[in-house]
């Protein structure tokens, strides 16, 4: 206990670096009208050079300079008083080297390694503690955490980012050899720099190189920095989004801008990319072949559409265009459009050939709102911009024309042909009433004065030679939800002599009328057998098993 004392006495000074678990006094200064304290050193702050001590609250730090070293409880208090003198030196030391490096490398603000320690003045002029998370090359952003001297979780999951050409400044207290990591911080702050200078040379020479940059690429548009969204290449725009935070925040500013507005960026590219001669040469080759590239194309898609105007100015329309295909209203069809502003561009859903109609699914007026339509051939033109080959989408187009034009021009033979076929018809045939499919044939793409009412067959009823109809969606659009097919849904009978084929939508009419013809002459035959089965049967029959279908002869009473 005597050379305890002696040794407290002596060891007041060393005070720096204290091992946790050791015993120390706590001055009346560090608690304004206390007495000291004995407390047990918990864990020691080399940011601030403070303890944090059992029994005091979470957050307080007492400063080195107001506690001292016990040796109470140690068995050997020479010994630890002599590892108290080694580690206050050795800390001293340290935190000598640590005030060279802080002024050493105090401009080094770009791509410090992570774990770094830096110091952030806020709005209040407050100067706040953070540790390097990760950097982000792109917009020279940090992802960091607040810092706390016991490493607590709930500490480092709290994550932020701040710029690294704001109010920051790099510092060294946490490093065991502060010259070393100033200097490794100065020079990747230096090549951080020359790579940076490299990316802005790189973007000012391929300023004018402004189509077909890929989708997630960095752009600079009115001097801030995007990334490509989409392209649009109907209007030539790019939907851009603003660099997102490295903490992955979802909430990103969105825009949409010409493609002569902005500006190829190269920040995020590899030093490797950007550092060489003939990499800078392969980087602008790259992307002079993307943009040249892209011209080319929507150079073939105006030529495209020069090339379908005339075609549709000839013929009248285009048919048969196929589901997904990108088109446009035009002549009286813009009065359509789900708005006045509305492009009156949308995307084919399904064509129609009994109506020569097509169900457009217009492109959204606004977020969330969905225009869909059904407008005439003569009124929709198709547009090539989309196309990887416009010349060849044109040549698919003219080709679906044709095939379509001379399937129209079968059905309206086959039609003639068939009109008659009315009986025994198979169930899932579609038909119409014969009295409605007499409406006057326009040119193909003209609408026909009345929709004819198109219905699907459920059954055929062999006795009274009647049908019972389902009614069909084809020209119903868009489609009706799915639902159970009530009773109400089977009580369309129409009696067979009414009934005619509807030949529109057979891919093959003259095997759809051939169809029909047979049946009905199937039908015919058995209906001849059964008159003359009739005349074989005298009347008044007795004794007729139930279920028997039978003919009244005369009303009863």
């Amino acid at each position: 206990r005597a050379l305890a004392d002696e040794l407290r006495a002596s060891c007041a000074r060393y005070n720096l670096d204290l091992p946790p678990g050791s015993w120390v006094e706590v001055t009346e200064n560090a608690t304004p009208g206390a007495a000291p304290t004995k407390n047990m050193v918990v864990a020691f702050d080399k940011w601030s050079g403070a303890y944090k001590l059992g029994g005091l609250p979470e957050k307080t730090l007492v400063k080195a300079e107001l506690v001292a070293p016990l040796f109470l409880d140690a068995p050997d208090p020479g010994a630890a008083a002599g590892l108290v003198r080694s580690r206050h030196e050795a800390e001293v030391a340290r935190r000598i080297l640590a005030e060279k490096a802080n002024a050493m490398a105090a401009n080094a603000v770009l791509a410090l390694p992570a774990e770094s320690a830096i110091e952030v003045t806020n709005a209040m002029g407050r100067v706040e503690r953070y540790c390097v998370s990760q950097f982000s090359e792109a917009d020279a952003s940090y992802t960091v955490t607040r810092w706390r001297h016991d490493h607590s979780s709930s500490a480092m999951s709290s994550l932020r980012t701040v710029q690294a050409f704001g109010d920051i400044r790099p510092v060294f207290w946490l490093a065991d050899d502060p010259l070393a990591a100033a200097t490794k911080a100065i020079n990747a702050d230096s090549a951080e720099q020359q790579r940076r200078q490299q990316a802005q040379s790189a973007s000012r020479a391929t300023r004018d190189l402004h189509l077909g940059i890929p989708v997630k690429s960095l752009v600079t548009f009115k001097s801030k920095l995007w990334t490509v969204e989409s392209y649009d290449p109907e209007d030539q725009s790019y939907a851009l989004a603003a660099v997102a935070p490295a903490t992955g925040s979802s909430s990103r500013a969105s825009t949409r801008a010409l493609a002569t507005e902005v500006q190829p960026s190269f920040l995020d590219d590899s030093a490797e990319t950007l550092g060489t001669l003939e990499a800078l040469g392969t980087l602008y080759a790259r992307r002079r072949r993307l943009h040249e590239r892209e011209g080319e194309r929507l150079e073939a898609a105006r030529t495209a559409h020069a090339a379908a105007t005339a075609w549709a100015t000839k013929q009248g329309c285009f048919l048969g265009l196929a589901p997904g295909a990108r088109v446009e209203l035009f002549g009286e069809g813009v009065w359509k459009r789900p708005t006045e502003e509305h492009s009156g561009r949308g995307s084919v859903i399904k064509y129609f050939p009994a109506t020569r109609t097509y169900g457009i699914d217009f492109d959204e007026p606004s977020p969330g709102c969905k225009v869909r339509l059904q407008v005439g051939a003569r009124h929709v033109f198709p547009l090539f911009w989309k196309s990887a080959d416009p010349r060849g989408a044109l040549r698919e187009a003219l080709k679906a024309h044709e095939v379509e034009a001379a399937r129209l021009q079968a059905v309206s033979m086959e039609r003639a042909r068939a009109c008659a076929a009315h009986l025994g018809l198979p169930a899932g045939m579609l038909v119409h009433r014969a009295a409605a499919a007499r409406s006057k044939d326009k040119r193909p793409g003209d609408e026909p004065e009345t929709t004819l009412p198109i219905y699907s067959i459920s059954s055929y009823c062999r006795f009274t030679q009647t049908y019972t109809l389902l009614p069909s969606c084809s020209l119903t659009w868009p489609p009706p939800k799915a639902r159970a097919i009530s009773s109400a849904d089977m009580s369309t009978v129409v009696p067979a002599a009414e009934m005619s084929p509807a030949l529109w939508e057979a891919e093959d009419p003259a095997a759809e009328a051939s169809r029909a013809l047979a049946a009905h002459a199937a039908e015919g035959r058995r209906l001849d057998m059964v008159s003359e089965c009739e005349k074989e049967v005298s009347p008044g029959v007795f004794c007729l098993p139930p279920g028997t279908p039978v003919r009244l002869l005369r009303s009863v009473t």
